[in-house]
This record gives structure tokens, C-alpha cells and sequence, in this order.
């Protein structure tokens, strides 16, 4: 299988952003222990929760990344870039809420530390539940805020 360079192929970052938005929404309600979807979930092979639960963890990183214009690379795709000087009004609430590596019980370093890296308090059960209902509310709204700013200036001539 032969897989093309990003170099020549013409990714549409809002295609891309969707696409995480739309795998979070379409996997979360089987992990919410609240909701009728968990007691399918609950059947499923251990395996499979847990490929659940991580790419759940993995689509919310990436898109807070984004929203947060928090990677490094030239190539990543970034708020700060898909629309620059538009600051979301609840960006800063996000930010908050997501934390950082300094924080060892924030949103952010749980999922980076659990969920993605070799660490020590790595397990194959933790409920993060509490994790994603702290953070994804706010990853949607912030979204819902970005799609709503870059509608509107679409529909005025600006790119």
C-alpha cells in the first residue's frame, strides 16, 4: 500500500476538523454511563471498549489541539491559522478547563498520561467519563463558535 505525502495532497483542514467532531459525537454516548447506549457498550469485548474510549480520547485531544492552536509542527492545523485574529468568546474557558502538563489531574494530562503514553498509572479500566464531560462540552462549543464565525465569513467574501 503505497500512502501519498501530505505534500501533494490538498487536505481541507475543515474537513479534517469535522471529522474529528463527527467521531466524538458519533462514539461518546456509549461510554456515558448515563446514557442507553452504555448497556451495548457493556456487551462488547474489553478490546473493543477500549479502542472506544481511546479514540474518543484521541479525536478530543486533536480537536482541542487545534482549537487551542497548541502544536508545533508547520503542517498542523491550527485556529490561529484557519482564522487568524478571530479569538472564540469561550476559548479561554477552554483553555482552563483542558489545563496542561502542570496539572496532573487536568483534562490534558490525563489523556496525554493515560490514555497515550507508557506511564506508570496506565490501566486498561480507568473510567474517564469525568474526563470527557469536564472537556467536550466546551471543545463543541468553541467548534460550534469557530463553524459559526467562519460561516458568516464565507457568506461575507472572506475566506
Amino acid at each position: 500500500m503505497t500512502v501519498p505525502s501530505s505534500a501533494t495532497v490538498p487536505y481541507d483542514s475543515w474537513e479534517i476538523i469535522r471529522y474529528e467532531v463527527d467521531q466524538i459525537n458519533d462514539l461518546l454516548p456509549f461510554v456515558l454511563t448515563d446514557n442507553p447506549n452504555h448497556e451495548i457498550y457493556k456487551k462488547w469485548p474489553k478490546a473493543v471498549r477500549n479502542a472506544v474510549t481511546e479514540s474518543i480520547g484521541l479525536h478530543t485531544r486533536i480537536l482541542a489541539d487545534v482549537l487551542l492552536s497548541r502544536t508545533s509542527y508547520d503542517d498542523d492545523i491550527k485556529l490561529e491559522k484557519l482564522l487568524p485574529g478571530f479569538t472564540p468568546p469561550t476559548l479561554a474557558q477552554l483553555k482552563a478547563a483542558y489545563g496542561g502538563s502542570n496539572d496532573e489531574q487536568s483534562p490534558y494530562s490525563i489523556l496525554n498520561k493515560k490514555l497515550f503514553h507508557p506511564d506508570k498509572g496506565r490501566c486498561d479500566n480507568h473510567d474517564y467519563s469525568a474526563t470527557f464531560r469536564a472537556v467536550i462540552p466546551l471543545v463543541f462549543r468553541v467548534w460550534e463558535e469557530v463553524r459559526a464565525h467562519h460561516q458568516a465569513r464565507r457568506r461575507s467574501g472572506g475566506s
